[in-house]
């Protein structure tokens, strides 16, 4: 029983669940079960705790993106070297060594409207301290037929990332905007074609035939050694 004007003090120790982590606020609700009689008012029963609880298995990590360098000119269907920094804000070393980083182009800020073919990860090893950094630089292919401003997109820790607690929405960094030169076109025209006029069947003949660049540009491939494949039928 409660006298009127009269507080009771209550202490109790809780037992969190296994595996709980998030950010938390402790309610106390008076007579849970509405046994006292309060005609109505009960809309003051419920009190919370002013301050946040954070529950987490480790002190945190909170890897931020920063120093994105693009270097100028950056030209359609070649490679660019870019450079980036990731530093860990937060209170605790990655609690893992190792995690990848995602690289990609996009036409807005905000990274929603990647350029198809431009996804590059970049594995890193390492544990970052508190207030320690990694610098990365990678080559980045832009795809051939791209022109105007872009931005370079580099998302720290895209998968298998060290533990962040609630602080992960803000891995991800956008670059200034750059502008992506589109070069002079090659056109490739076959020129002449030479093949005998008779054959025997399951003999062999001799072809030959002339490529030319007909075009303002070299021609070029994103493949290794920049060659392609011509089909004769």
């Amino acid at each position: 029983m409660s006298q009127r004007n009269e507080a009771y003090r209550r202490d109790e120790t809780i037992t969190l669940p296994a595996g709980t982590s998030d950010r938390f606020y402790v309610f106390v609700s008076v007579d849970f079960e509405a046994a006292v009689f309060e005609n109505a008012n009960e809309s003051n029963n419920v009190a919370r705790h002013d301050s946040s609880i954070d529950v987490m298995p480790v002190q945190h990590a909170d890897l931020v993106v920063s120093d994105i360098a693009v270097p100028l000119p950056v030209n359609a269907g070649s490679a660019t070297t870019i450079a980036w920094t990731v530093r860990n804000t937060g209170p605790g070393i990655t609690n893992r060594g190792d995690w990848v980083d995602l690289v990609y182009l996009s036409t807005d800020a905000a990274g929603n409207a990647p350029v198809d073919g431009t996804e590059t990860r970049y594995q890193h090893f390492g544990q970052v301290a508190p207030e320690g950094d990694y610098v990365r630089t990678a080559e980045l292919w832009i795809p051939d037929g791209l022109e105007g401003e872009h931005y370079v997109i580099v998302h720290a820790a895209e998968s298998d990332g060290p533990f962040e607690f609630i602080f992960g929405d803000n891995n991800a960094t956008a670059s200034a905007a750059f502008p992506i030169t589109l070069l002079p076109a090659p056109d490739l025209i076959v020129q002449s074609v030479v093949a005998p006029t008779t054959a025997t069947e399951g003999g062999l003949i001799d072809v030959q035939w002339t490529v030319e660049n007909d075009g303002e540009g070299d021609a070029r491939t994103a493949a290794l050694g920049g060659g392609w494949t011509d089909r004769v039928y």
